[in-house]
């Protein structure tokens, strides 16, 4: 019986603009009493969640656990960037020294650490792709069929990972665009 209430309100929760308007008949426990939750203003629909418990408190812990993965994701790749960048400093240098700007050397590494946020990003994808397939072999039909990739999830997904990458990419590459050129030049 449960589960029959809480399927409608998954689909929501999945699909929020596939249906509009068709919450399902919950109690919402509030101080003038219950209140049916289709009656309440779509900006209230999440209160109404909530104080159905129909979200579980471990989806908030799972939520912090990936924000950390993320971010030990990022420090990793900081270090990985700015080791391939640094390794790259006597190229630098003769560029620099052949008329190349900070700010070209500063676009070409921000471009190539784009390219590698959309492979990640794709790769990603592509996992996620195996991992919602895998999930009609794990649930049964009317649940798994709630495991899908829509277009705007892709897009999110790329934009996070290439903004991610990004974001990790300003210290390498800020670092890879100081390098001075006389002191590459003389080393070599």
């Amino acid at each position: 019986m449960r589960l029959k209430r809480i399927l409608p309100v998954l689909q929501i929760v999945a699909f929020p603009q596939a249906l509009p308007g068709k919450l399902p008949r919950l109690a919402c426990g509030d101080e003038a009493g219950s209140q049916d939750c289709r009656d309440r203003a779509p900006q209230d629909e999440p209160a109404c969640l909530d104080s159905e418990h129909v979200v579980p408190a471990e989806t908030q812990i799972s939520l912090f656990v990936s924000l950390g993965f993320l971010v030990i994701c990022l420090v990793n790749t900081v270090g990985l960037l700015l080791a391939k960048f640094m390794r790259r400093a006597p190229e630098i240098g003769v560029r620099r020294a052949l008329g190349a700007s900070r700010k070209e050397i500063y676009f070409q590494f921000m471009l190539e650490a784009a390219a590698v946020g959309v492979a990640g990003g794709v790769l990603g994808l592509l996992l996620t792709g195996l991992g919602v397939m895998g999930v009609g072999l794990v649930f049964e039909p009317a649940i798994a069929r709630l495991a899908t990739l829509d277009i705007s999830l892709v897009l999110i997904t790329l934009l996070v990972a290439v903004a991610a990458t990004l974001l990790a990419a300003f210290y390498p590459t800020w670092r890879a665009a100081q390098v001075q050129p006389a002191w590459q030049l003389k080393s070599n």
